[in-house]
């Protein structure tokens, strides 16, 4: 329950305009847009920049966030394709 008002605080601040870096969020290399900030001790949220406006992309634990960037990275490596 915890993690959950955490993130909806997180979600309010970034909607009053405040960057995630402010909030103590890494920007990922390997995803353009990209940033993780850590909800506890082990829950990651990933943030990204859609339409210039900053969406929470996915709640994941610390364990599953490699696994997601190499999805996250395969699908925009796909799209890159379909658009050549």
């Amino acid at each position: 329950m915890h993690n959950q008002k955490k993130v909806a605080l997180i979600m309010q601040q970034l909607v009053q305009g405040i960057h995630p870096q402010a909030l103590g969020a890494k920007k990922m290399r390997c995803c353009h847009n990209l940033y993780r900030i850590r909800i506890g001790k082990n829950y990651r949220l990933l943030i990204s920049l859609v339409e210039n406006k900053w969406r929470a992309a996915e709640l994941c634990t610390r364990q599953q966030l490699k696994r997601k960037l190499k999805q996250r990275r395969r699908h925009s490596n796909l799209v890159a394709k379909q658009h050549l």
